[in-house]
């Protein structure tokens, strides 16, 4: 199973991780793709891209169904 995990509004630091069968298998901060610090107001869109990026570059290694996942 592939859980993908996102934190945005209204905290700073937002971030995405990604989980593949119980394993954290990445994780990363907006910050770090756009240099600006705690990226205020800013969704973790280029964190989302490294994610999915990462994803199908390990296709097929994972059972079952995916999930996605925010913080409200």
């Amino acid at each position: 199973m592939i859980v993908v995990g996102f934190n945005w509004y209204p905290d700073h630091d937002h971030a995405v991780g990604v989980i593949v069968d119980g394993e954290s298998v990445f994780a990363s901060e907006e910050e770090r793709w756009t240099r600006h610090k705690h990226s205020p107001g800013e969704p973790p869109i280029n964190a989302l891209k490294r994610a999915l990026l990462y994803l199908e570059r390990i296709r097929g290694r994972a059972k079952g169904r995916g999930h996605i996942c925010s913080k409200f």
